[in-house]
């Protein structure tokens, strides 16, 4: 399904945040959102997986906003399922994922990149490397297209159409991603979730997602 978060929402839910970003507010919700989706993860630790762009300030400008190919990295924060759940605690949340992902910067990727090339030297595979996220886990993975014009797509007088290359024919559960909305007033969120859960979700006409 995809839940729309129009411009006031976005709003709304980064000043209860008290979120340095829209995305840090955003990600937290939508990860409680799954938490509360999960009672049986109740005692268990949580994981959420974001892709962090490395191009610009984060590495000194080293990968040019320009840059055309990709580059990014996988941030990994983990918490109780408890903590996720609690009333008010949206702003621990986001603040979490703050730290983490203000924490991927340029000694952060130049381990990762030595890992690699380790990897590589052993004839591990590159093809083989990839962010640890498992089917059915207590994972969720969250991959961003909001800065992107993701519906420039435009054949003849037709609408835009939504071209995200390699992931809008991806089912797998627990992957998320975050796109503008067609009209530009705010952010759409395609969310994919194991068929129990979507109708839990959908039961609440989407509130459960709208609320914080």
């Amino acid at each position: 399904c995809v839940l729309r978060f129009n411009r006031e929402l976005l709003a709304s839910l980064k000043a209860s945040a008290n979120a340095r970003s829209t995305n840090d507010a955003l990600c937290a919700h939508l990860w409680r959102v799954v938490a509360r989706l999960r009672p049986e993860c109740r005692g268990f630790n949580m994981r959420l997986t974001l892709v962090v762009n490395v191009r610009g300030d984060r590495l000194d400008n080293f990968v040019p906003n320009q840059y055309f190919g990709n580059a990014t990295t996988a941030c990994v924060i983990e918490m109780p399922h408890s903590e996720l759940v609690a009333t008010g605690g949206l702003a621990n949340v986001a603040a979490a994922i703050r730290r983490a992902v203000d924490s991927i910067d340029a000694t952060h990727v130049e381990r990762e990149e030595l890992w690699i090339g380790f990897k590589n030297k052993v004839r591990y595979g590159l093809g083989r490397i990839r962010p640890n996220f498992k089917l059915l886990s207590r994972g969720l993975f969250i991959s961003s297209f909001a800065n992107f014009d993701v519906y420039g797509a435009r054949f003849g007088d037709d609408k835009p159409a939504f071209f995200v290359p390699g992931v809008a024919a991806l089912t797998m559960p627990y992957l998320y991603n975050i796109a503008p909305a067609p009209d530009g007033d705010g952010l759409d969120i395609f969310v994919r979730l194991p068929k129990a859960k979507m109708q839990s979700l959908l039961a609440t006409g989407g509130a459960e997602a709208r609320e914080w």
